[in-house]
């Protein structure tokens, strides 16, 4: 950042971030004095992400009312995903204590997982996180792993409430997701190709996972099978509905708030295993 061509704030990954050579999205708390007005600020970016040369927003004011302003702005989408965040590692926590006791594992402890991975990402993307993250750099790798996680567990969850009747159909995307997770990271490990610029792929991933379950879920429904598991079959498709939407908006690049779609239907989802694993 440039003020009258003075060189005032700067800003770099590139000796921090772990691997990859782009940089995540941050603010920038750039200093002004009196003497400053009626000067030329200008910016400079360096990275080769699709975002590099963009500004989200500028904001002018002391510190405190900056984040308390983006606070505001993002107490849903810190609420929910915080909340589904701790409902799904209060599942899985609760699945291994009986899984411990009764030596019986429930199924819901690979659904509270697929969930937990997409809660985590959700708090990635809150416009607050670089107050409780040291490394941005680091923690924007961990957001894509788990996006490439889900599908794994997630299935596992479908197969076992179905007792295995479509194992055949759930093993090419399983076997896909392998393959992404896989390739993407060498890409990213060796400077190849940035996780940002290969999202399509995982998106492509999630969406054959979701696509084999509801796939599943309808031959179920004529088969008479669905009764079995019918809050998940609604679950379910509350979720792709949510999905959909979130994939939609993110690439008309609309500017909300990323994942709070999403959480609202993984939140729905989550519920109505709950209730199943109550029956």
């Amino acid at each position: 950042v440039y003020i009258d061509g003075a060189l005032r704030y700067h800003y770099s990954t590139e000796k921090s971030r772990p691997m990859g050579n782009s940089s995540i999205t941050r603010y920038l708390f750039v200093e002004l004095q009196s003497t400053d007005a009626g000067k030329e600020l200008s910016y400079q970016f360096s990275s080769n992400v699709k975002y590099a040369g963009t500004m989200s927003q500028v904001l002018i004011g002391d510190r405190y009312g900056i984040w308390h302003h983006l606070f505001e702005g993002s107490t849903i989408k810190t609420v929910i995903s915080g909340f589904l965040f701790l409902l799904s590692l209060f599942c899985v926590l609760i699945c291994l204590i009986l899984k411990y006791i009764y030596k019986r594992q429930l199924s819901l402890h690979s659904l509270a997982l697929a969930i937990l991975f997409c809660s985590f990402w959700m708090l990635t993307e809150l416009e607050i996180r670089q107050l409780f993250v040291p490394n941005l750099s680091a923690f924007s790798s961990y957001a894509y792993w788990s996006l490439m996680l889900i599908p794994f567990p997630m299935l596992i969850y479908l197969d076992e409430i179905q007792n295995g009747r479509y194992r055949k159909v759930y093993f090419f995307p399983v076997m896909y997701s392998t393959v992404v997770l896989i390739t993407l990271t060498a890409l990213q490990i060796f400077n190849i190709k940035q996780f940002t610029q290969t999202l399509i792929f995982v998106h492509t991933g999630l969406l054959l996972c979701i696509g084999s379950i509801i796939t599943t879920i309808i031959i179920d429904f004529f088969k008479k099978h669905l009764y079995d598991y019918i809050f998940i079959g609604i679950g379910f498709f509350g979720l792709l509905a949510t999905g959909v939407l979130e994939m939609v908006l993110y690439y008309m690049d609309t500017g909300l708030t990323m994942g709070t779609v999403l959480a609202i239907g993984l939140l729905f989802l989550l519920i109505m295993a709950i209730i199943k694993s109550g029956q």
